[in-house]
């Protein structure tokens, strides 16, 4: 008999105004779990008052018939009794421990380049898995009039995380909207045009904008991790224009407007006149290759019938 899947999510339970984008991450996740017929159980962490963080209550006792498979970003899950422990790796790399290190039985990396690094700390088994769109959400027939922007960025300001992307986007002079928090009085009057956009509305967006920026947190850019805003955006049908990176994708790189230092005007600008209307065969090409259920087949030939 194969075991359930427990998807671990380090992040408190969503409430309105606080939802993690690893969740909606997940969801997905869990759903192509699902249509591969494998049972999927959910589990975030909760904040204790002092704001010290601890493990959900596991919905069944630790020797019952499950897996663990942790969402890993910034904050850290570990073992729990025997469940066979897994983990991917999507981001903030840096921040993992060697204890998580040692505890499982294998780690999926969003990041080929990091997968040495893994295997220096002592890794039992790493392969490359990296982030992904989810078809149902991103695909260019989801574009509205009413929707349209020339330049798009979706993303929350924070002291520690400043999101430059934005700066440079509004020193060219161009129109550009905004949606996120943190940015009040940080931006032009008109450049903001809300807080939040609901995740099932954001593919109509990103298919409605002419360019959609992307940035990545630090040690994602030096280490070469992909964020899935790339994949969303070109499962849409649309330009995105973000850092040149390690890590790229060969089979996205071409479609991708990359900027170095000294040439985002001028990538922003190609991306703007981009001359392939019909991105469909891209949009088509990342929604098949780079899908929740390509990563989902990719997962359980790891796990098997642990």
């Amino acid at each position: 008999m194969t075991r359930d899947i427990r998807l671990c999510l380090p992040c408190p339970d969503p409430r309105p105004g606080k939802i993690w984008g690893d969740w909606f991450f997940a969801q997905s996740l869990a759903r192509a779990l699902e249509r591969a017929g494998r049972g999927v159980g959910l589990a975030t962490a909760k904040r204790r008052s002092g704001g010290v963080w601890m493990r959900a209550v596991p919905q069944r006792w630790p020797w019952q018939d499950e897996i663990d498979l942790v969402i890993r970003g910034g904050k850290a899950w570990p073992k729990l009794g025997r469940r066979p422990l897994f983990i991917w790796l999507i981001s903030r790399p840096d921040s993992l421990t060697d204890r998580e290190i040692g505890e499982a039985e294998h780690i999926f990396v969003a990041s080929e380049l990091y997968m040495a690094e893994l295997e220096r700390r002592g890794a039992r088994a790493v392969s490359f898995l990296p982030q992904c769109t989810d078809p149902d959400l991103f695909s260019p027939d989801r574009a509205e009039k009413t929707l349209a922007s020339e330049i798009l960025f979706v993303g929350n300001r924070r002291k520690s995380f400043p999101r430059a992307v934005v700066e440079r986007a509004l020193a060219t002079g161009r129109s550009l909207s905004v949606w996120g928090r943190g940015w009040h009085d940080a931006l032009p009057p008109g450049t903001l045009r809300g807080v939040e956009i609901p995740n099932a509305e954001l593919g109509r967006h990103y298919a409605s904008a002419g360019v959609v920026l992307n940035d990545h947190h630090p040690d994602m850019l030096a280490h070469g991790f992909v964020s899935n805003r790339v994949y969303d955006v070109l499962a849409s049908g649309r330009p995105v224009l973000t850092e040149d990176m390690p890590g790229l994708p060969e089979d996205l790189r071409p479609a991708v407007f990359a900027y170095s230092d000294g040439t985002f005007a001028e990538r922003l600008g190609t991306a703007l006149d981009d001359d392939r209307q019909d991105r469909s065969e891209i949009a088509a090409h990342v929604r098949s290759r780079h899908g929740f259920d390509n990563r989902a087949r990719s997962i359980l030939e790891v796990i098997g019938h642990a």
